[in-house]
């Protein structure tokens, strides 16, 4: 956006019709953030990041954990599945 403020986003998907190994059980994913070059604060090689990331499981994978299949984290089935929210900030020096 200038020469101090950029910007990121990451977008995933997946149809959530196979079993996961992975970190965890997320089928989409979305996050936004922004960063800042540490100029105000004499530390020019410096950034700051803050990002907002919403994560969910698809109605598929959903279904497929409720009958009894299994995940890497999840899946007994008696869960109340939902979305995801994280806020992550970072500093890098």
């Amino acid at each position: 956006l200038t020469s101090d403020i950029g910007i990121f986003s990451r977008i995933g998907w997946n149809d959530g019709k196979y079993a996961t190994w992975a970190f965890t059980e997320i089928d989409h994913t979305i996050n936004f953030g922004v960063t800042t070059k540490g100029t105000k604060w004499k530390r020019a090689d410096d950034y700051f990041g803050i990002a907002g990331v919403l994560n969910g499981i698809s109605n598929d994978h959903h279904d497929f954990l409720k009958a009894g299949g299994y995940g890497f984290i999840i899946g007994d089935g008696s869960l109340t599945y939902g979305n995801e929210g994280i806020i992550e900030t970072f500093y890098n020096a």
